[in-house]
């Protein structure tokens, strides 16, 4: 089950930090959870500190540069509403990526509400930053795009549910986050899957072993009838749980390449956020991986909030 106790907002200069500012204590004041505003300044190049040192000290420079940033971050403060919210700020020096997952963990924030740089309304541009966190931050990342304030109206979370039996948990993980996040904001929720048979026509061309299989609509009526009754379990799970009003939540499965028939059903919905599971480890089944994860979020034009399962292991501790 989702709990939210802490809420980290990066910010770097690569971002709509006010957007990103404003959406984190939004969320944060939903859960009554702490906020931890995170500013880190980027390593500059070798170039610059030999410019800068005949003027100023190294250490001089970069302290400066991290004043700078907090005074930013302050003053941004001061223009949004904290509705009572516990807010700390700290800044500092370093790969942007790295400090903010470093941070993350060492003050067990919940999630990285992060703001992407894109300027296009049909687009989400992510920046090397946001990659970087979206492939190997343990903890969930949200990267917000949008006008300033806008109220989530559609959320949508993709499940695979063909890997029930290793991946149930994660399912469940995937859906309580769009849940608990649809129903604070008054969203619909709409639960998506889409499915696909690779290599079914490369076995019912073959003579030799189309002979060993049923018709190739046997096949995907049976593959069918699994995935709706997986999905009647999470509705059964989600009810339960009492996460949201049933009447606020609608249930889609499509019989198509997930790269495309994803982004697409995003797309044409108006969605808002997508909540969905991200892997960068080649081999382990179930779970958008690597390429096909990169090749949906490069489609998208909504915010994504991306996860990974809670036994996984980042890089960075």
């Amino acid at each position: 089950m989702t709990s939210i106790h802490k809420v980290l907002i990066a910010i770097d200069d690569e971002s709509d930090n006010k957007l990103a500012i404003e959406t984190g204590m939004n969320f944060a004041t939903q859960h009554n959870a702490d906020v931890l505003i995170y500013g880190v300044v980027p390593k500059y190049s070798d170039r610059l500190a030999m410019l800068i040192a005949d003027t100023i000290s190294e250490d001089q420079f970069r302290k400066d540069l991290i004043d700078n940033l907090r005074k930013r971050i302050e003053e941004e403060i001061k223009n949004c509403r904290t509705f009572g919210t516990n807010i700390r700020v700290e800044t500092t020096f370093g790969k942007s990526f790295i400090e903010f997952i470093k941070k993350a963990l060492y003050t067990e924030a919940n999630i990285i509400v992060k703001a992407s740089r894109s300027k296009n309304e049909n687009r989400l541009f992510f920046s090397s930053t946001d990659w970087h966190l979206i492939r190997k931050s343990p903890i969930p990342v949200w990267i917000v795009k949008g006008n300033r304030l806008n109220k989530l109206k559609r959320v949508v979370v993709a499940l695979d549910v063909l890997e029930q039996s290793d991946h149930q948990t994660f399912n469940e993980e995937l859906l309580s986050m769009a849940a608990n996040i649809a129903s604070k904001s008054n969203a619909h929720l709409a639960v998506y899957s889409a499915w696909e048979l690779f290599g079914l026509d490369v076995i019912m061309s073959s003579p030799s072993l189309k002979n060993s299989f049923q018709s190739a609509d046997k096949i995907l009526e049976k593959t069918a009838s699994t995935v709706a009754a997986e999905h009647e379990k999470l509705q059964i799970w989600l009810k339960k749980h009492s996460l949201i009003n049933e009447t606020s939540v609608s249930w889609h499965i499509e019989n198509a390449k997930v790269q495309d028939s994803f982004p697409k059903f995003a797309n044409d919905h108006d969605i808002d956020l997508i909540v969905m599971g991200t892997l960068n480890r080649i081999g382990i089944p179930g779970f958008f991986i690597g390429n096909t994860a990169e090749t949906i979020l490069s489609k998208v034009k909504c915010s994504v909030l991306t996860m990974k399962p809670s036994k996984f292991d980042g890089p960075i501790i």
